[in-house]
């Protein structure tokens, strides 16, 4: 027990209590903790003790405790580098084990003494009683363990190692270098305060200068700094004024100047200021903690995130010729609480609202038919995330604007929340971070990938790309599928779910979390749900009502609503005007009007464009710009031939003229022998043409019937009338 008085001047420690003797022994660890040799105990009456604590109003104490050291195990001390303590501490307890019973240590407290037990042991061993004795007493007042005779006082070693202000004062350096460091090969001078002020200037000093700092670059510019001297040639031939080292004995070694920059200013401040406070933050700086921190279950929280792909994919428009449309981004949308893949969407045109809106539709879509989609055949239970998340983390990107998902977030999705991460700090949205980092170098490995090791002289991975949008799909959603229902979340599991038994895959903990912890959670399940989470989150866009049809991106929709509306009419009569619809990247099947009624409607993509139908938005604008090369291309030839149609016209105009007998009749009517001119060429043409068919069905070998031949000067004869 420890009694203290109000200043804590005095501290009394109740080493030892013999109750059947009503004597204790009480130690002032006041004087005991600082003393070199502690002393003995002093013996009180527990009578007289306690009347000593009223009187002197001392206080019961528990917060004052022994040095910790005491109470750590042998490993632990060993691990702090106290291995030397441990020997010091069995040394001394070899010498008074024969000394620690009880009987030996009442006798010594509170009787006459055990100068002959102690007198034997010195006529043993060769050692003075003071050795005994002072063993003895810390054995005693540090609560009688081996421990209580650990040197304590030594972790002050080297605490009051005097350092003077500069080198004008006798200045000692610290090491192993022996007295004055007359042992150690180095010879240079001990560290001074002046130095250590350098020292702490030099980091901003540096940074002004050249930026980026290095421990080796700090030391190289305090070597630069302040152990250069000048010195004024007298040679002609070198400059007048160049810079030496300082002799050894006067400078610091790169060693002590390296020691006392980590130590003065820190490896961590240097790293901050090479680095910036921002990557610091996202790839240094120590995160405690889990991201399932206030995340109570599947569909809680959701991250998306986007990355571009090193695969290239060609247009599906090509026929046998491979033509490559780029690096795709692909979005993923992924559980925090099961790390489950829960959506997917790939674009062609980078980082956008659309693409944004894609993945998040995606995510609460049913998987089934999206995966027939692409001829994958699936059940619910394979990929069961097709529900409302009641929170979602984001970048603080352009596609991820505020104004936009607060858009989404209002217009019915039943988003609880929306929260963007800082700027440049992807760590903060570490699950999706790491699913994209497994996934994409799976992906990265398929025909047309770029690879840090790819050949320089090698083809260029474009021309190399076979895989076309919907295959890139594909294999994305088997990625994704075999991660949902093999990656091993064991440890993730709660009581909960190790009491039921629950798988350790991400498929197994949503489907148990979901009805364990959300209560089912946000099912989309009716296309009535989907229309309206649809209508949520797709980006707005204006289309234009022709006199046939909705015009959209240069492609035909219509609904029948359009009709009862006489739409079409009013289009034809007083112009075309816009309406706005959503729609949606990753089909070009139908388009979504909102009618004032609050009904969503699916305008459907005529059958006169059905070579874009079931087609990413993004391959179908890439082929509409194609497309638009190819129609200016024909209307080239077009003008060509034209020209050269009428170029020839023009001849036979000009051989008409010229080959005329006579001017013809230029008056305003008809000639009289029109009719009967029409008649002659009539006849002449159906004799030359049966002539004609007679030629070829004779030289193919074909026997005609005697009646059916004709005669051939037939024909001369209906030239000879016509020369009549």
């Amino acid at each position: 027990m420890h009694y203290r008085n109000k200043n804590k001047s005095i501290v009394y420690r109740v080493c030892h209590v013999w109750l059947e003797g009503s004597w204790c022994a009480v130690a002032d660890m006041t004087k005991s903790l600082n003393a070199t040799h502690i002393s003995k105990p002093r013996a009180w009456k527990i009578e007289e003790f306690l009347d000593h604590i009223h009187r002197e109003q001392m206080i019961h104490d528990e917060s004052i405790e022994l040095p910790i050291e005491i109470t750590m195990s042998d490993d632990q001390l060993r691990m702090k580098g106290r291995a030397k303590w441990l020997d010091k501490r069995d040394q001394k307890m070899d010498l008074i084990s024969s000394l620690t019973s009880d009987e030996i240590i009442r006798k010594y407290l509170y009787g006459y003494g055990i100068a002959p037990e102690i007198k034997e042991l010195c006529e043993k061993t060769l050692i003075v009683r003071s050795a005994y004795y002072s063993a003895l007493n810390r054995f005693i007042t540090m609560g009688q363990t081996r421990n209580a005779l650990l040197p304590f006082k030594l972790r002050h070693c080297g605490n009051n190692y005097k350092v003077f202000s500069d080198t004008d004062s006798p200045v000692s350096k610290r090491g192993r270098g022996g007295n004055n460091n007359e042992n150690s090969l180095s010879k240079s001078r001990g560290i001074t305060l002046l130095d250590k002020d350098r020292i702490s200037t030099l980091l901003n000093e540096y940074m002004r200068i050249f930026g980026r700092p290095t421990i080796r670059s700090l030391v190289d510019y305090y070597n630069a700094c302040y152990q250069m001297v000048e010195i004024q040639s007298s040679d002609p031939s070198k400059p007048s004024v160049y810079r030496e080292p300082l002799p050894e004995e006067e400078r610091l070694s790169e060693r002590q100047i390296e020691y006392h920059i980590r130590k003065i200013i820190g490896v961590e401040t240097v790293l901050r200021r090479r680095v910036g406070e921002i990557t610091y933050a996202k790839d240094y700086s120590q995160k405690p903690g889990s991201a399932r921190d206030g995340v109570v279950g599947p569909t809680h929280r959701y991250e998306i995130d986007s990355t571009t792909i090193n695969v290239y994919v060609i247009s599906p428009y090509t026929g046998e010729t491979l033509l490559s449309i780029g690096r795709p981004t692909v979005y993923i949308v992924v559980d925090v609480w099961t790390t489950l893949y829960a959506g997917v969407y790939i674009s062609l045109t980078g980082t956008k609202q659309s693409a944004f809106a894609e993945a998040l539709y995606n995510a609460m879509m049913p998987k089934v038919p999206f995966a027939a989609r692409f001829g994958i055949e699936i059940e619910d239970h394979q990929w069961p995330a097709h529900h409302r998340p009641l929170q979602l983390v984001m970048d603080n990107g352009t596609e991820n604007s505020p104004k936009f998902t607060e858009s989404v977030l209002r217009a019915g999705s039943n988003i609880e929340t929306g929260s963007w991460t800082p700027a440049y700090r992807g760590d903060c949205k570490s699950i999706v971070e790491r699913a994209l980092g497994s996934l994409t170098p799976n992906v990265n490995r398929l025909p047309g990938s770029v690879t840090p090791d790819t050949a320089k002289e090698a083809e260029h991975p474009a021309n190399g790309a076979m895989f076309t949008l919907d295959d890139l799909y594909r294999s994305l959603i088997r990625e994704m599928l075999g991660a949902n229902s093999t990656k091993n979340r064991i440890k993730s599991r709660d009581f909960d779910m190790a009491a039921h038994g629950t798988g350790s895959n991400p498929n197994d903990q949503f489907i148990f979390g979901l009805e364990r912890r959300m209560n089912g959670g946000y099912p989309i399940e009716t296309e009535e749900q989907m229309k309206q989470v649809r209508w949520s989150v797709l980006p707005e866009e204006r289309a234009r009502v022709t006199e046939n049809c909705v015009l959209f991106r240069g492609l035909r929709y219509h609904h029948p609503y359009a009709e009862e509306q006489n739409w079409y009419t009013t289009a034809s009569r007083n112009g075309r005007f816009d309406i706005m619809v959503r729609v949606t990247q990753s089909s070009t099947d139908c388009i979504f009007y909102r009618t004032d009624e609050g009904q969503i409607l699916s305008f459907v993509l005529q059958d006169i464009d059905e070579q874009y139908m079931n087609q990413h938005w993004d391959i179908v604008i890439d082929q509409l710009e194609n497309e638009k090369q190819t129609i200016h291309e024909n209307k080239i030839k077009k003008a060509n031939v034209r020209a050269k149609n009428m170029a020839e016209d023009a001849d036979t105009i000009r051989r008409a003229k010229a080959s005329m007998r006579k001017s013809p009749d230029r008056t305003k009517g008809i000639p009289r022998d029109v009719k009967d001119q029409k008649s002659l060429h009539a006849e002449i043409n159906q004799r030359v043409n049966d002539a004609e068919t007679v030629k070829q069905l004779s030289d193919g070998g074909i026997a005609l019937d005697p009646t059916t031949e004709m005669n051939i000067n037939s024909i001369e004869e209906a030239y000879n009338n016509y020369e009549q």
